[in-house]
């Protein structure tokens, strides 16, 4: 509460040894100890000195004052609260306290919006619920503080220190945090929307259920998130971001700038991409199980032993991309794009694949048993005959099959392309892969009757 000092506020050190991963009575992981204790430890050992004791349990207008004081026109910079640090509750909106110590201080409710904070020390402090609205912070120091709940909106925090932080529920929106290093800290269901974090630090940061809507992240490093599931990434823009050894476990990146960025060990389980642009992306050991990547862009993309097993691709572009050993097994993707892609040793069992193009692929090796394949374009594949097509169902094009619905098998009769004499309808020509507005009963119809010399007694 606003107010209270540090004597009525100590129950809240002992909550927060809830928060550390060694309090959970089992032997730390390699994640826990990546993730280190978010402070814990630090505020604890601190809160516990006499010396802490005697400068919490100062009066509230006295640590005010010497607030007021240090913000005075032509004061001298660098005011140190060691002495006095009970502003809980405090009004210090549009001071100036350039370079000034507030370590430990308890700050719970404090206002400092529009204030003047740049290179501060906030090493440490309880600040939950405290705003810094449109504050300056250029190279604030904020690391292993309690920030639960605070607000920064609009805030200028240009390099500024949040390592270790416990900032479950805080607000970002609009701040500029260019470099800012948020390493080991905790902002489940934290607000960042429309924030800046571009060239930002976030390693084992945990960031569940956190909002990133049309944040801009390009160039930041983000790596080792285990706890970051349910995040809103929407027109999120990654562009050239480097990803690694990360859970997005339903996520949402819809209409997400994700051009030229590289992604090595990430899982998005149960994603959902609609309208993402990957274009001239980079992907290594994937996995979009169950994700919704309908109307993606991933031209040009290489995806390098990616699993998309039960994915939804419908209208997705996957135009030259490389997905050697890609996993799309039971995936839906029906008017997709995958015209010239690297498709050697990819898995489309019993896909939905009605109106695919895969005209130019190269499918050497690739597995599509049981594929629902109804129009379907083959037309230009490179290693037809050595793909197993057992048990697909439809009449896809292009395929030199001699099997109605092109049945074959590895090993089966292949005819070659110079005995097919295939005419493909006029109508094939004018689909659009987009809409699907062609004469399918025309196109379907010419398939059957041109595309195959009559079989031996068949007449």
């Amino acid at each position: 509460k606003k107010g209270t000092n540090m004597k009525n506020a100590r129950p809240l050190t002992s909550l927060l040894l809830l928060a550390a991963p060694f309090a959970r009575g089992k032997e730390p992981g390699a994640a826990d100890r990546l993730q280190g204790d978010l402070g814990v430890y630090a505020r604890a050992a601190a809160y516990a000195t006499e010396r802490h004791a005697e400068a919490v349990a100062r009066p509230l207008k006295e640590c005010v004052a010497l607030a007021l004081d240090c913000g005075r026109e032509n004061a001298v910079r660098g005011c140190d609260f060691d002495l006095c640090r009970n502003l809980a509750g405090a009004d210090l909106r549009y001071l100036n306290l350039t370079a000034a110590k507030l370590d430990f201080c308890n700050l719970t409710g404090t206002l400092f919006d529009h204030a003047d904070l740049d290179e501060a020390s906030f090493y440490a402090v309880t600040a939950r619920g405290a705003s810094f609205r449109g504050s300056k912070m250029f190279r604030a120091k904020l690391d292993r503080s309690v920030l639960l709940d605070a607000a920064f909106d609009g805030a200028f925090l240009e390099r500024a220190n949040l390592q270790e932080v416990v900032g479950d529920g805080a607000k970002f929106d609009t701040a500029y945090m260019h470099y800012a290093d948020l390493d080991r800290s905790s902002f489940n269901d934290a607000s960042f929307r429309h924030v800046v974090l571009t060239y930002g630090y976030m390693t084992a940061v945990q960031l569940n259920g956190a909002d990133f809507y049309r944040a801009d992240l390009r160039k930041a490093n983000i790596r080792s998130l285990y706890e970051a599931n349910g995040i809103n990434f929407d027109q999120v823009n990654l562009e050239g971001t480097a990803i690694t050894d990360c859970h997005f476990h339903q996520c949402s990146f819809e209409e997400a700038n994700l051009q030229l960025s590289s992604w090595e060990d990430v899982q998005f389980n149960y994603g959902y991409f609609n309208g993402a642009n990957w274009n001239g992306s980079k992907m290594s050991d994937m996995g979009f199980e169950g994700a919704n990547l309908e109307g993606g862009t991933f031209q040009g993309v290489i995806f390098d032993q990616t699993r998309f097993t039960g994915a939804r691709l419908n209208h997705a572009n996957f135009k030259h991309a490389y997905l050697k050993e890609a996993d799309f097994r039971g995936v839906e993707g029906i008017f997709a794009d995958f015209e010239g892609a690297e498709l050697v040793l990819a898995s489309f069992n019993e896909a939905a694949l009605q109106f695919t193009n895969f005209d130019g692929t190269a499918i050497t090796d690739s597995n599509w048993v049981g594929a629902k394949l109804e129009m379907a374009s083959f037309f230009g594949t490179v290693g037809q005959e050595k793909a197993d097509f057992s048990h697909v169902i439809g009449h896809p094009i292009g395929l030199d099959c001699v099997e109605e619905c092109c049945g074959c098998g590895v090993g089966a009769d292949i005819k070659t392309k110079a005995e097919m004499l295939f005419v493909p309808h006029s109508s094939y020509h004018s689909i659009d892969k987009d809409t699907g507005h062609f004469d399918l009963a025309a196109a379907l119809l010419a398939h059957r009757k041109s595309s195959r010399r009559p079989m031996p007694g068949r007449g």
